[in-house]
């Protein structure tokens, strides 16, 4: 099930161009231009964050002023990010998520996912069929809504967002 979310909830989207602690529109124009130099997609990203464990949320961003990709996966009790290289879809370092804000936000990411049958890059892929041209995936941020599993997946072209709503169940 999709939803348009044009409008969607502050709480579960959070983003506007699927970066929850960027609201600044220079800097979200930053990543847009970007977007096109990476050679790898936000699936790939997802895939590769499998190596250390459940991906629980990813995104592309503007970080020492290139463009990264950072997978944040869950494995056991433990949260790491994963700078994912633009270019080779490799990850180039592991970091622990040790930041109480961090590690909350990423156990609320794992409980959703705990909830999910569908993993996040067939969320990504699912919003990316249905998005009419939008076509570029930015960032899937999973979360519980009414008790129900679903992504808010960010896509861009042409310098235009959309949010659509992917149900995880």
């Amino acid at each position: 099930m999709l939803i348009s979310a044009a409008g969607a909830s502050a709480v579960l989207v959070g983003l506007v161009i699927g970066v929850a602690d960027r609201n600044d529109d220079e800097e979200d124009q930053e990543l847009i231009r970007a977007l096109p130099n990476a050679k790898v997609t936000l699936q790939q990203g997802l895939t590769a964050g499998e190596q250390q464990g459940q991906p629980i949320f990813g995104k592309f961003e503007i970080a020492s002023n290139k463009l990264q990709l950072s997978v944040y996966s869950a494995k056991d009790d433990k949260f790491v990010e994963a700078p994912v290289n633009c270019s080779t879809g490799k990850i180039e370092k592991v970091e622990r998520i040790t930041r109480a804000f961090g590690i909350g936000t990423a156990y609320m990411q794992k409980t959703t996912m705990m909830t999910a049958r569908l993993p996040l890059k067939e969320a990504v892929a699912r919003a990316a069929s249905t998005a009419g041209g939008f076509s570029s995936a930015v960032s899937v941020v999973p979360d519980l809504k009414d008790g129900h599993a679903w992504a808010a997946v960010v896509l861009v072209v042409c310098g235009q967002s959309k949010t659509i709503l992917v149900s995880l169940e």
